[in-house]
């Protein structure tokens, strides 16, 4: 359960912080959160291609908006420290 309390608690401002990542990201990387557990417990014959292809085709864009997100926290937080 600690991955996805991670992931709430970055989508959330802290006293002294902005959130590290939005909402709708935050629900993107829930989903992939649930598979990463169903994959881990399942057999391979259970996988169903039209289940995941969703996920899977959209694992880069959402891979580069986390890039993005955590870019721009970071950003944040530098000129935080300059002021």
């Amino acid at each position: 359960m600690w991955h996805a309390e991670l992931l709430e608690l970055m989508s959330r401002r802290g006293p002294r912080r902005g959130a590290v990542i939005s909402p709708d990201l935050q629900r993107r990387l829930r989903q992939y959160l649930a598979f990463r557990h169903f994959f881990r417990h399942a057999y391979t014959f259970e996988l169903d291609w039209s289940k995941m292809a969703d996920l899977v085709l959209r694992c880069q864009g959402t891979l580069g908006d986390l890039r993005g997100e955590f870019e721009t926290f970071l950003a944040a937080g530098r000129a935080q420290e300059e002021n």
